[in-house]
C-alpha cells in the first residue's frame, strides 16, 4: 500500500518502508485493508502527477510476497465501482468527471545498467465515464457514447511537455500526462511522444507510443482537445533519464 512520496523523487530514489522525508515514496509492504487481491490502490491520481510513483512502487515490490504486478489510480471526482467482488465476474465500471488509469507491469523490464531508474515495456491504460474492466481478464469495454479514434483523429502532431508530472487540470485544461497521452491517440501523424520531469538531476523523460500490443483509443467530442473525453488502452510506456 502507497502511505505517500512524489513522482520524481520515486522514480530517483526509489521505494522505502519508511522516510522522514514525505516527498519520498513510502509504502506498507502488507497492505492495506485489503479491497482488491492483484492491485496497488493510488487516489488524486492524475491530479497530483502521481504516475511515476505508483510505476516505481510496482516495479520494486513485485517480487516481494505482497507484490503485484497491476496498479490502479483513480482521479479526483471520479469512481471505480466494482461489482461481483471476488468472484470471476469481479468488474469495475468508471463514474464520475475524470478517468481511472490501470498501469501494467507484467512485461516491465528494469535496466540495471543504467546509474538512474530505467523501465520499459510498460502498458497503460485510461478510462473514463461509461467504461468497465475486468478486474481479473483486465479485459477493457468502452462506453457506447465514444467512437473509435483510429481513422477519426483531429490533429496533425501530438504534443510534448516540459513537466510531465504537473496535475493541475480544469475544465478547459487536462493535465499534462494526459495530455501527452491523449495528443498522441489524436494525431494523424505521429505515433509517439514524451515529456520531461521539471526537475533535473536528474531529469527523467517519460516516453509514450500508440504503437504498444493491442493498443486502442476512443473519444467522445466535446468541441476542444481539453474538453474531449478520451479513453485508451495498452498505451506503451517507457522513463529513463536524459
Amino acid at each position: 500500500m502507497v502511505t505517500g512520496g512524489v513522482s520524481w523523487n520515486a522514480l530517483t530514489y526509489g521505494a522505502h518502508e519508511t522516510s522522514s522525508d514525505r516527498n519520498v515514496l513510502t509504502y506498507r509492504q502488507h497492505g492495506g485493508i485489503g479491497i482488491y487481491d492483484g492491485y496497488i490502490l493510488d487516489t488524486h491520481f492524475g491530479s497530483r502527477g502521481r504516475e511515476g510513483r505508483l510505476i516505481r512502487l510496482l516495479s520494486d515490490t513485485q517480487h516481494l510476497p505482497h507484490g503485484v504486478l497491476y496498479g490502479i489510480g483513480v482521479d479526483p471526482n471520479t469512481a471505480l465501482v466494482v461489482t461481483e467482488a471476488g468472484t470471476s465476474n469481479e468488474r469495475g465500471e468508471v463514474v464520475g468527471t475524470h478517468g481511472v488509469s490501470l498501469v501494467d507491469v507484467s512485461k516491465s523490464y528494469v535496466d540495471p545498467f543504467h546509474t538512474y531508474f530505467d523501465i520499459r515495456n510498460v502498458y497503460m491504460s485510461y478510462l473514463t465515464a461509461g467504461d468497465t474492466i475486468s478486474l481479473v481478464s483486465h479485459n477493457v469495454s468502452v462506453s457506447s457514447t465514444k467512437t473509435l479514434l483510429t481513422g477519426n483523429e483531429s490533429h496533425t502532431h501530438a504534443v510534448t511537455s516540459s513537466d510531465i508530472f504537473y496535475g493541475e487540470s480544469s475544465p478547459t485544461k487536462k493535465t499534462e500526462f494526459l495530455r501527452v497521452a491523449a495528443s498522441i491517440v489524436d494525431a494523424r501523424k505521429d505515433l509517439y511522444s514524451y515529456g520531461d520531469t521539471n526537475e533535473k538531476h536528474p531529469r527523467f523523460r517519460v516516453t509514450m507510443s500508440k504503437t504498444g500490443t493491442h493498443t486502442e483509443s476512443w473519444v467522445e467530442r466535446r468541441g476542444t482537445f481539453n474538453s474531449d473525453i478520451i479513453s485508451y488502452k495498452n498505451m506503451y510506456l517507457e522513463i529513463n533519464a536524459n
